[in-house]
């Protein structure tokens, strides 16, 4: 008597797909005795949960992402904003020293901080401004106007020119008059 074994996959059930095995039996007559048995059931829950914990790891890391790149964006513009802010009180104080310059037609030492935020600015004078700039990005700045002080052509009685650069890591700038020009220069 031999014995032949095949496994058939039937379709599916409400545990999934069913596995049997067939055992053929062949006497020595030559007759066929077939006798089928369930092995067990393929189910595909397993890898469903597999990839569901993938999929909530991979939107656990989307989140963690999107967190983390909000929090960089509103450092960086809060940053940005108080750099302007403190620009603005450096080019306030270098334009008090300017109209004590001008009213008293003397010199003036001014001491400022080296950088700002770990940045390094210049302060700037022109013609009717005081330009107040990040050295590394010049489009963050501060402008601010010398009002009845200075013009660009310097022809009115009274009236200065204003002009000259300093970069901040000197900390310490003079402002002086040269005939009809406000200038600014390393002290």
């Amino acid at each position: 008597m031999k014995n032949f074994f095949r496994k058939k996959v039937l379709p599916k059930n409400n545990k999934g797909m069913r596995i049997e095995r067939e055992i053929c039996n062949i006497s020595n007559k030559g007759n066929e005795i077939r006798k089928r048995e369930t092995v067990g059931f393929l189910s595909s829950k397993g890898q469903y949960l597999i990839i569901s914990e993938i999929l909530l790891f991979a939107l656990g890391i989307l989140i963690t992402a999107n967190v983390v790149v909000s929090f960089q964006t509103i450092h960086a513009s809060l940053s940005k904003g108080a750099l302007k802010d403190q620009f603005g009180s450096v080019a306030d104080v270098v334009i008090t020293a300017v109209v004590k310059a001008a009213t008293t037609n003397s010199s003036i030492a001014v001491t400022f901080p080296a950088k700002i935020s770990e940045k390094i600015y210049v302060i700037s004078l022109k013609d009717e401004s005081i330009i107040v700039y990040d050295l590394d990005a010049p489009d963050i700045n501060v402008t601010k106007k010398l009002f009845n002080i200075t013009q660009s052509n310097c022809i009115t009685e009274g009236i200065f020119c204003a002009s000259g650069d300093v970069v901040s890591t000197v900390g310490r700038a003079e402002i002086y008059i040269d005939g009809r020009t406000i200038k600014i220069r390393r002290a």
